[in-house]
């Protein structure tokens, strides 16, 4: 986070009532890279770095032979996120990060544009990126909706199924939401 024209690093430490709390210390390693924030970096605006997308990505490009395809869907945007994109899940409901440690769902969006650099860096080319919405319709999801009903899956269940999967209404419809991106490598 930029503070007063300085970078500064968002860590955890505990509070006096022995709570976990989020706290702003000045940036010890670098600051974000340029592709990472906007220009003019805004203040006090989180910029998130995800430092295990290389290692990720090294090691599927050490596995993958030359040609072969790996494909990743996960929610997230191929843009620069302004602000937290942590969030955890507790018994269905959005809850505080630090809220039910070991028990809630934490996760984080992908910064698929992140990704996409870093595969680069390791010989793999991106070769697809859209939204979920466009992957499952290009496969032809209604037709193997059409399939599953005819073979006896309840109608009903595998059309609303297919179509929470495919609607891109709002912000957090599954459609918009998820992405789907494919990298080939060299």
């Amino acid at each position: 986070m930029l503070q007063d024209k300085k970078w500064r690093e968002r860590l955890i430490q505990v509070d006096k009532e022995k709570n976990f709390c989020f706290a702003f210390a000045p940036c010890k390693g670098a600051p974000p890279p340029s592709d990472a924030i906007h220009y003019p970096p805004k203040e006090n605006v989180i910029y998130e770095q995800h430092q295990g997308y290389r290692a990720m990505l090294a090691e599927v490009a050490r596995v993958l032979k030359p040609g072969g395809i790996i494909t990743i869907i996960d929610y997230g945007n191929d843009g620069i996120y302004d602000g937290d994109t942590m969030q955890a899940i507790y018994r269905h409901q959005p809850v505080g990060l630090l809220a039910h440690l070991g028990k809630a769902d934490i996760s984080a969006a992908v910064a698929f544009r992140e990704v996409a650099a870093g595969a680069k860096d390791e010989g793999l080319e991106k070769i697809y990126f859209d939204s979920q919405r466009h992957f499952l319709q290009n496969l032809h999801g209604d037709k193997i909706a059409e399939k599953l009903i005819a073979l006896g899956y309840d109608k009903e269940q595998t059309t609303k199924g297919y179509q929470r999967l495919i609607n891109s209404n709002q912000a957090t419809d599954m459609g918009r939401l998820f992405k789907i991106m494919e990298l080939q490598k060299q």
